[in-house]
């Protein structure tokens, strides 16, 4: 089974997701701190800004389509269609928690703020380790 959005599908998903999360943060009643937000965003979010540092830093165009997004390293890793949506899943769930539990325990929002600091670099290392791997496996 395969689900197809097409550009203006994907458009209008990511129109609505941006349209909830805005009126949930700023609202009238603001259920969600406005820095909570990029954590629900989480996956994407760290997957588009990488691939973009990624392309500046090889002077590449920013807009240029390539195969360096997550999805595309793990499955040239060798993970199955599955395998791959599990773990994608399973990482943005941690995301997810992350900012919805700064959310609801309140926690300071700059603590919530620079913490997407560390763990966007991390993401950055284990997305070249993995790129790495993958480039290696191919050349044998």
């Amino acid at each position: 089974r395969q689900i197809f959005l097409g550009d203006a599908g994907s458009m209008l998903l990511g129109f609505v997701l941006a349209y909830s999360l805005i009126v949930l943060a700023e609202g009238e009643t603001q259920t969600l701190k406005r820095v909570s937000v990029p954590w629900l965003l989480g996956l994407p979010l760290f997957d588009i800004f990488s691939v973009m540092v990624l392309r500046v830093g090889q002077k590449v165009s920013v807009i240029k389509g390539d195969r360096r997004h997550i999805h595309h390293l793990l499955t040239t890793r060798g993970l199955t269609k599955y395998q791959v949506l599990l773990t994608l899943v399973a990482l943005h769930a941690v995301f997810c928690a992350v900012g919805l539990s700064g959310n609801l325990l309140n926690i300071p929002d700059w603590i919530i703020f620079w913490l997407l600091f560390p763990v966007f670099f991390l993401y950055i290392y284990f997305r070249h380790l993995c790129a790495r791997r993958s480039m290696s496996e191919l050349d044998m």
